[in-house]
C-alpha cells in the first residue's frame, strides 16, 4: 500500500488540537479513500510537556531534542522517513475540503510532477 506521511510542526498544544482535529477529519479520510495509508506526525517544537497524547489519537509525536532542535531539522529528518509521500503542513495551515486537496494527488501520476 501507498503510504502518505501528513507532518506539521507546532509550539502550542491549543492550535495543534485544531490542527488535529481537521486533518483527523477532512485530510485522513480523504487521502484513505483513495486507498492510502496515511500516518500524521506533530513536531513538538516547544511546550512538549503540554502535548498530551490523549488529546491527539492517532498521531505519532516526535520532540525536540539533541538533533533535532527546530522545525528546520524536523522537515529535513521528516524527508529521510520511508514512505512514499510527504505533505507538510504547518501549524498555521487549515484545508476545510480534504476531498479538494485529495483530487489534486492524481497529478502525481504524471512523472513530469515532483511537487
Amino acid at each position: 500500500m501507498t503510504r502518505l506521511l501528513i507532518a506539521g510542526p507546532h509550539r502550542y498544544p491549543d492550535l495543534a488540537r485544531l490542527w488535529h482535529r481537521f486533518v483527523m477529519r477532512e485530510l485522513v479520510p480523504a487521502f484513505a479513500a483513495l486507498e492510502l495509508d496515511v500516518e500524521v506526525n506533530i513536531f513538538c517544537d516547544a511546550n512538549r510537556e503540554q502535548f498530551e497524547p490523549r488529546h491527539f489519537p492517532g498521531v505519532r509525536f516526535t520532540r525536540s531534542g539533541p538533533g533535532m532542535r527546530d522545525f528546520m531539522q524536523f522537515y529535513d529528518a521528516t524527508l529521510a522517513t520511508a514512505c512514499d509521500f510527504i505533505l507538510f503542513l504547518d501549524a498555521d495551515t487549515f484545508i476545510l475540503d480534504g476531498r479538494w486537496a485529495a483530487s489534486y494527488f492524481s497529478r502525481f501520476d504524471d512523472p513530469r510532477v515532483a511537487a
